[in-house]
């Protein structure tokens, strides 16, 4: 069965809204965490079945998107980079050595000049010459450099590596600030400087064209048509001890790389002008357009010490097609001719997940051509680009988020607003699960014995959600390769493919067992329906409902499910709060177990953490059976962050004076009484919280879904307290 889960963002205006399809979310920080004493004999058993499926994707066409509609148009836009711990701008360069900044906001409509260089320059006219690299330090705010790669036009043009300070409030760079790390003098107008970028093991890599003198490029005595790579938090650099050609020697620059030593910033070379480069942030790799002569453009994947062939060869063909000594040579993943583009322009492998069909693909282009292709990233030498689409008009360069998406820099000479930024996107993208028809198919349960498989975690809960009197039995798995993270308020933060399980029984008898996974895009509920037999549960693929005798039972939809799971922190219920208890299979504390088994990303302190209270329990006052039933059941929607359209906080953190509700008036509805209030101390009759748990009236009812019937014993237990009420404090 499958269900097409479209990666766009879905705005719901859905509110009081509590559904039991699984355990609520809220944003916070890591837990402060203290190591705990080890148990022995307690170990995390292996997951090897409940494992969901790989998704498949099924691609739209790819288009470029305005990301920036009110954007003012600048000319020649080069660079646009955000800081890597700070997504909310960007940077935005012009080769004329012009640095802008502006909001991450699609409705941006104001570039903020916060560097002028244009005076340092050489001329840019008839050349290649112009500001061409630009890097944020990746510990930035911290520290406040950014790094620029341009031609000096006070000392012949060379290429040059300076830092520059950044007003971290403000974002203007102090042109006053620099200091000049590395130049490279330049012989010719042409194939000078190259692109610069983090990489990250925390490394600045650096492209060098080779001066329009081929022979360089084939010395590592030279940094003429390479990829070099330094250590900036030394002065005025050090050398990564990593680094392929590094034997301890001198430091190579304009002044020393001539002196016969091998140079050891360089990482890669063979290039003639690798104009454009990328890192792929997930793999660590280095991409490079380098631009050939008179036949082909080429793609290198980047290995350290790798001879990329420049000038023995010009793409995947021996230099002017002859004969030649390939021994040795890093041949490119992809080439292509002039007929199909004439200057090639590297890009990124696309690590976004607004559109699933372009992951992992690394996208380029041609800056004259305008044409623009990919091929998958694990491609090996010889792989065939596919053109994606076309811009309207030429570009200098890509850009890449921190959240993967890849965009499009036009070239424009005009004045205006809008297109000078475009996204790249798959339009109509669909990402497709495609889940086990039958429970015993999924890895996660064994239904002939009812028993979780090896590497699925049973539990309790302390204070469980109102299903309509259903028995509830609960398990989760995590992939091996993960944890889980606790933050400061006990909430859990599951990674993805996690698998949610829960059981719904009227007696002993099973009904339902859902599944609520996390895939890479969000949760997503999936209902398994047990038939009359008791041997197996099928996949439903819609909601319905089932007269079981002592209560109908809701099997909710997975679009029902969808209106609290969204996102990628919707677990719901699955705190410290609700799991600080003893369980007898365990015979300890569910914690204690989980932190000794290292499930946790930190050592969890066990000792002074918080809890709930169960309806029943008799050792805990009126107030904490109180509180505690309304955090289970009304706080996953009624909760800062949420879609809480009446700013009710029910959290059991929370004090009942800062909840909203104690003393105020019934904002929406006061269900025909009047002066109620949401909760009336001494008055529950007049309090609007309890007169929805104790109605079935759709329009009133909370919660809304999966509840067709009234839990008698939490109407009591609320009424009592809020009765008891003599104040708000």
């Amino acid at each position: 069965m499958r269900f097409m889960l479209i990666t766009k963002t879905i705005l719901l205006s859905t509110a009081l809204i509590i559904t039991a399809c699984g355990g609520g979310g809220s944003s916070s920080t890591p837990s402060s965490t203290a190591t705990p004493t080890p148990l022995p004999g307690i170990e995390r058993p292996t997951n090897t079945s409940c494992i969901p499926p790989t998704p498949d994707v099924e691609s739209g066409s790819v288009i470029l998107v305005d990301a920036f509609p009110s954007l003012p148009i600048v000319a020649e836009s080069m660079k646009m980079v955000q800081p890597l711990n700070d997504g909310s701008f960007w940077f935005l360069t012009t080769r004329s050595g012009i640095v802008y900044s502006f909001s991450n906001d699609e409705s941006a409509s104001e570039l903020t000049e916060v560097l002028d260089l244009s005076e340092k320059l050489a001329s840019t006219d008839n050349s290649e010459y112009g500001f061409t690299g630009f890097a944020v330090h990746p510990n930035y705010p911290a520290d406040n450099r950014i790094f620029a790669l341009y031609n000096d036009g006070d000392n012949s043009a060379r290429a040059t590596i300076s830092s520059f300070s950044v007003n971290t409030t403000t974002k203007v760079i102090d042109p006053n600030s620099e200091q000049a790390i590395l130049t490279l003098d330049q012989n010719s107008r042409y194939h000078n400087g190259g692109d610069m970028s983090f990489g990250p093991d925390g490394f600045l890599y650096a492209a060098f064209g080779d001066d329009q003198q081929r022979s360089e490029a084939q010395l590592t005595t030279s940094l003429y048509g390479t990829i070099i790579r330094i250590d900036i938090d030394s002065t005025p650099y050090a050398i990564p001890n990593s680094n392929p050609f590094d034997t301890g020697q001198a430091l190579c620059d304009s002044s020393a790389n001539s002196a016969g030593q091998t140079c050891p910033e360089v990482y890669a070379y063979g290039l003639r002008n690798p104009w454009r480069f990328s890192i792929d942030t997930q793999t660590g790799s280095p991409w490079i357009g380098d631009v050939g002569e008179s036949d082909l453009e080429e793609i290198d994947r980047i290995i350290a010490g790798g001879n990329y062939g420049w000038p023995i060869m010009e793409g995947d063909q021996c230099l002017g097609g002859g004969t030649c000594d390939t021994t040795g040579l890093e041949l490119p993943i992809t080439v292509y001719d002039h007929d199909t583009g004439v200057s090639v322009a590297g890009g990124y492998v696309y690590r976004g997940t607004q559109s699933p069909s372009l992951s992992g693909q690394y996208i380029y282009g041609d800056i004259f051509s305008n044409r623009y292709f990919s091929l998958p990233a694990d491609s090996s030498p010889g792989a065939s680009g596919t053109e994606i689409f076309d811009s309207l008009s030429a570009s200098y360069g890509m850009a890449q988020g921190n959240d993967g998406e890849v965009y499009v820099l036009r070239v424009f000479s005009y004045t205006g607003t809008g297109g000078i930024i475009n996204r790249v996107a798959a339009d109509n993208d669909a990402t497709v699960y495609t889940m086990a028809d039958n429970l015993s198919d999924t890895g996660c349960f064994n239904v002939g014995s009812k028993t979780s498989t090896d590497g699925v975690f049973d539990f309790d809960n302390i204070n469980p959600l109102w299903s309509d009197g259903a028995v509830k039995l609960r398990a989760f798995a995590i992939p091996d390769d993960a944890d889980i993270t606790v933050l400061s308020d006990g909430e859990f933060r599951f990674p993805d493919n996690t698998v949610l399980m829960k059981h719904f029984l009227n007696d002993s008898t099973y009904l339902e067992t859902r599944l609520l996974v996390k895939h890479p895009t969000g949760w997503q509920g999936y209902s398994y329906e047990w038939n009359d037999a008791q041997t197996e549960a099928t996949l439903l693929t819609d909601g319905k409902t089932k007269d079981v005798g002592d209560f109908v039972h809701t099997y909710p939809s997975p679009g029902q499910c969808s209106i609290c799971h969204i996102g990628n922190d919707a677990s719901l219920g699955i705190e410290t709060l609700q799991l600080n208890r003893g369980y007898a299979p365990l015979d300890m504390n569910i914690l204690t177990h989980l932190t000794t088994a290292n499930y946790f990303s930190s050592p969890l302190d066990t000792s002074n953490l918080a809890r709930l209270y169960a309806l029943d329990d008799d050792s805990a006052t009126l107030e904490q059976r109180a509180r505690s039933y309304l955090h289970s059941n009304c706080s996953g929607c009624h909760r800062p962050d949420t879609s809480n359209r009446v700013n009710i906080d029910f959290r059991y953190s929370t004090a009942l004076a800062d909840t909203n509700t104690c003393g105020v008036d019934a904002s929406l509805d006061d269900l025909g009484v009047t002066g109620a209030q949401r909760i009336f101390p001494g008055n529950a009759d007049a309090s609007v919280a309890l007169l929805r748990m104790a109605t079935l009236n759709t329009d009133d009812r909370m919660p809304p879904l999966a509840s067709l019937s009234v839990d008698s014993e939490a109407v009591q237990l609320i009424r009592d307290w809020i009765n008891g009420l003599e104040n708000c404090e």
